[in-house]
């Protein structure tokens, strides 16, 4: 479940794909970009130039949620310079108990501020 503002972690496996990246230049990342839904996710202050990540090993990264519209099954997609990273559907696929409703990521609503109902008075 994912909602606009929020921190999201990516957990993926680069395989030998960091023996590829050589001289990132300043405003890169070792991946292109990773989007859910349509909106991408934003590594700023997470992921920079100089961050390294373990071959053949479960990697993570941070980041935070871009405006997206609600919807029940967001697609998850990371791009590196190799290619598109492929999911493995039975770790990023959550089920409900019955298998009725499957979803990569879910987007839902954020609210950000309430307010009071100044009108409402109690008793006849």
């Amino acid at each position: 479940m994912v909602y606009y503002e929020s921190k999201t972690a990516v957990w993926f496996d680069p395989h030998s794909i960091p023996n590829l990246l050589t001289d990132l230049q300043m405003d890169d990342m070792p991946f292109i970009y990773t989007k859910v839904g349509g909106a991408l996710l934003d590594f700023e202050g997470h992921v920079s130039f100089d961050t390294s990540y373990s071959q053949w090993y479960r990697n993570y990264a941070l980041g935070k949620v871009g405006d997206n519209s609600v919807f029940g099954n967001q697609d998850v997609k990371m791009l590196w310079e190799t290619g598109f990273a492929k999911p493995v559907a039975g770790e990023i696929m959550h089920c409900s108990y019955d298998h009725q409703t499957c979803y990569q990521a879910q987007t839902v609503p954020v609210i950000f501020d309430l307010s009071s109902n100044t009108g409402y008075t109690s008793g006849g």
